[in-house]
């Protein structure tokens, strides 16, 4: 049974600011899991007082050594870290994503939806973004430089969104993380996408070793492209019936950011306090 909803953060170079919105949104994120698990934050000293400064609290705080000796920039190893160190169950949250209902599954490994599934979503742009995220490093630096065997375990056709992660089985999840940065591309961490690290490779692995997963969403349920079209009329209707939110650009439409963090404070009873950076 899972009883935490866990965070990971090291103050690493991201494409993602960490910015007053940021902020905003974490607040929201850690609220929005208060109301269904126990918050468990794993981080290193320096990232602690960041976030302390900025007005997170968390239930419990793991200050892990891995993390702290990381020196690297892929910003996806003191997530990977996290969840080698896990022997709970648990849901690993970032810190841009918003429970409205309590995720459920029976699956060993639950992800929260496709990013993208390409048996189902063709378009040029749903190809471009896994050329960016995936096939472009594998060409670079995986392809003809690691055996075989190895390349024909990445899968191709279905790309797992890790932002609220349900993991029934630690165990599991802990040991292919372990053996994806010791053993499967040991000396590539530092120069691979951190998506392909993080989600593409641990999906491979689950369905190499035969290992149960599921989607809990065909596809990711809200989009802000799809949002900012609508009348203001749609727009409330399009995000009452939300029951996972995973803003990840929010840099990029920060006026709508702003209206949906709006949205979602109000309806789950969340009282800001401005954020003093």
């Amino acid at each position: 049974m899972v009883t935490e909803a866990i965070y990971t953060f090291k103050k690493l170079k991201h494409y993602k600011p960490f910015d007053e919105t940021f902020f905003r949104l974490a607040k929201l994120s850690i609220y929005s899991a208060e109301q269904f698990y126990t918050t468990v934050l794993y981080t290193d000293n320096d990232s602690l007082e960041f976030l302390t400064n900025g007005g997170l609290k968390f239930d419990r705080v793991v200050l892990l050594d891995s993390i702290e000796e990381y020196n690297g920039g892929n910003y996806a190893m003191p997530k990977i870290l996290t969840m080698i160190s896990r022997e709970e169950p648990y849901i690993h949250l970032d810190f841009d994503s918003i429970l409205i209902d309590k995720p459920e599954s029976k699956a060993q490994v639950s992800f929260p939806f496709p990013e993208p599934d390409l048996t189902k979503l063709t378009t040029p742009t749903h190809y471009e973004f896994v050329y960016i995220a995936y096939v472009k490093c594998f060409v670079e630096h995986i392809m003809d430089k690691i055996d075989y065997e190895k390349q024909s375990r990445i899968k191709w056709n279905i790309f797992p969104n890790n932002s609220a992660l349900l993991v029934n089985k630690p165990k599991i999840v802990s040991e292919i993380f372990t053996e994806i940065i010791t053993e499967f591309v040991p000396d590539k961490i530092e120069v691979l996408n951190p998506t392909a690290i993080e989600q593409q490779y641990l999906l491979s692995h689950l369905e190499y070793y035969g290992i149960e997963y599921d989607f809990r969403n065909t596809t990711d349920t809200f989009s802000i492209i799809e949002y900012k079209t609508l009348s203001d009329k749609k727009k409330q209707y399009y995000l009452d019936k939300q029951k996972y939110v995973h803003i990840s650009h929010y840099a990029w439409w920060p006026d709508i950011t702003d209206e949906v963090l709006n949205f979602f404070n109000q309806k789950l009873n969340l009282i800001e306090k401005k954020t003093i950076l």
